[in-house]
């Protein structure tokens, strides 16, 4: 396997990784906010709410600021925000 499939396929692994992580935050600060039997309204996932706050982005250079932020400051960060007024438009 050449050097450049091998480097693509450890980038989409950490990608998936950092995106995993993201939902974990988005699902664990939802909660904490909405409270522990909230359930997402249908048609909606933390795939997708994660998926929206980086637009699609499939790098890591535009996901790790967002993982960064969404870990250090929660319920505060401005991404946990858009999150909440896309659950709002769902509501």
């Amino acid at each position: 396997m050449p050097d450049v499939e091998i480097q693509n396929k450890v980038l989409d692994i950490s990608f998936e990784t950092i995106h995993a992580q993201i939902e974990k935050h988005l699902h664990t600060s939802v909660l904490h906010f909405y409270g522990d039997h909230f359930i997402l309204p249908p048609g909606l996932t933390f795939s997708h709410l994660a998926m929206s706050i980086h637009n699609n982005s499939r790098t890591l250079e535009q996901i790790l600021p967002i993982y960064r932020n969404i870990s250090e400051f929660g319920l505060q960060s401005a991404e946990f925000h858009q999150v909440v007024e896309m659950i709002q438009q769902f509501l």
